[in-house]
């Protein structure tokens, strides 16, 4: 009997909920291990600990989307979020990139809900959203001056996190304890940052109320949920086709 590798055929929209709380506790796990094995001055296996941390972020959203009722078990291909390392760190690099945006839009929204129903309450926007409101390019700018050090990093999470975990060769003995203490603080940066985010995210979903979750759901289409992560999905299978391409080749 063929192994159903969608974990989320196999879970109920109930179920996704705890799932995806186990997910963000291993995610915490794994980032305690690392800044553990950190204080040895051991770097190389702390790096590979943070980057399963953020994999298990992105494990845990996807679950979580479910959860809301977003229908995502039902996107071709998803099974590969559960399978494969690098499609998550693909995730991630999307969520860091979307994140800025959605936090203004939700600061936006928040302020905007409660000038409807509390008049007489003063609102004040930070200069992010007035920027964001007014469509200032220039402003809006600089909230994304650090995504191209992100979008490098990610690009290469899945060969560091192997370089910190296995003895290799390549044009030299490659070893963990080759990892040095300056690797091992940018990825305790950009995975801090990203759990930070998600954190974030899905505070702001915990917090809302049945009748918010039920809006959510109703408007599921709107928010294309299923569109995004069959981008990421196809450009995943593309790299996935090109590598056993060019295996055949050589």
């Amino acid at each position: 009997m063929k192994k159903e590798r969608n974990l989320l055929k196999l879970l109920s929209d109930e179920e996704c909920y705890s799932a995806s709380m186990e997910a963000f506790e291993t995610a915490r796990i794994h980032k305690e291990a690392a800044e553990t094995i950190a204080k040895t001055r051991h770097y190389g296996i702390p790096v590979s600990h943070l980057i399963l941390s953020t994999e298990q972020l992105v494990v845990g959203v996807i679950l979580y989307l479910q959860h809301l009722r977003l229908d995502v078990r039902n996107v071709e291909g998803v099974h590969l979020f559960f399978t494969d390392h690098v499609i998550k760190h693909r995730a991630a690099t999307y969520i860091n990139f979307l994140y800025p945006i959605l936090k203004l839009l939700m600061g936006v929204i928040i302020k905007e809900k409660e000038k409807i129903y509390n008049p007489e309450t003063i609102v004040e926007y930070s200069e992010e959203e007035k920027a964001f409101m007014s469509k200032d390019e220039e402003k809006i700018k600089t909230i994304f001056n650090d995504l191209s050090e992100m979008f490098d990093w990610w690009e290469d999470a899945n060969m560091k996190k192997n370089q910190g975990l296995y003895v290799d060769y390549s044009d030299r003995l490659e070893t963990p304890m080759q990892i040095t203490e300056g690797e091992y603080k940018q990825a305790l940066v950009i995975s801090l940052n990203f759990e930070k985010q998600i954190t974030e995210i899905i505070s702001h979903f915990e917090s809302a109320s049945t009748e918010d979750k039920d809006d959510i759901y109703k408007n599921r289409k709107s928010y294309k949920i299923d569109e995004i992560l069959k981008s990421i999905i196809e450009a995943r299978k593309k790299e996935i086709r090109d590598k056993k391409g060019k295996d055949k080749i050589l």
